[in-house]
């Protein structure tokens, strides 16, 4: 009497878990780089809506209020979501990716003085990974003629020499070189009512 077995053997079971095995785990890596990139597109969003938010508020208010974040934090003219924080020495929001951003804004200086200066406001972004950082400095803001972008920076000191260099975007490469420190700090600048 001869038996047919039309099983598999173990062998056979043991190579579809490994196949299913380097597929799950794949899988899950194509799923946590899809997450972060949602991650880094968010926080880029963030900082848009923020920028048009003080943009707003500069259009109404050109006459050298204080501090933007203030304004807009006590005026809630900034996007559900965000975290407002102020203390007595300082102001600012926290983004959905625990990224701080201060907005200070400078008065356009008048012809006698030292240089003429068009009203502007700074997005100061602090506290923020290498991946958002180079993705924040290299993304595409706009336009001067647009919405008034100015460019972006990691020098406070020399900003607009360096925004103008890095106009209208930033080399991702030159942003990989600047971002991974701890106190990063990236500017970026926009012109009030262009």
């Amino acid at each position: 009497m001869q038996i047919n077995q039309k099983g598999r053997s173990m062998i056979e079971m043991l190579g579809v878990l490994g196949i299913i095995g380097v597929l799950s785990v794949g899988g899950l890596v194509i799923v946590g780089k899809a997450r972060r990139q949602q991650e880094i597109t968010q926080t880029i969003t963030e900082v848009s809506q923020l920028a048009e938010s003080a943009k707003k508020i500069g259009c109404q208010y050109d006459e050298g209020y204080g501090n933007f974040v203030n304004m807009l934090g006590q005026s809630d003219a900034y996007p559900s979501g965000i975290e407002y924080e102020s203390s007595q020495n300082d102001a600012y929001f926290i983004l959905s990716s625990d990224t701080k951003v201060k907005i200070p804004y400078v008065k356009a200086k008048e012809n006698g003085e030292e240089e003429a200066v068009l009203a502007h406001y700074t997005l100061e972004i602090s506290e923020m990974d290498e991946d958002t950082c180079v993705n924040l400095a290299s993304a595409d803001w706009g336009r001067k003629e647009s919405n008034g972008f100015v460019g972006a920076s990691f020098s406070k000191e020399d900003a607009f020499t360096d925004m103008a260099a890095n106009y209208p975007r930033m080399d991702p490469g030159k942003a990989a070189e600047s971002c991974g420190g701890d106190n990063t700090k990236l500017y970026l600048s926009f012109r009030i009512c262009h």
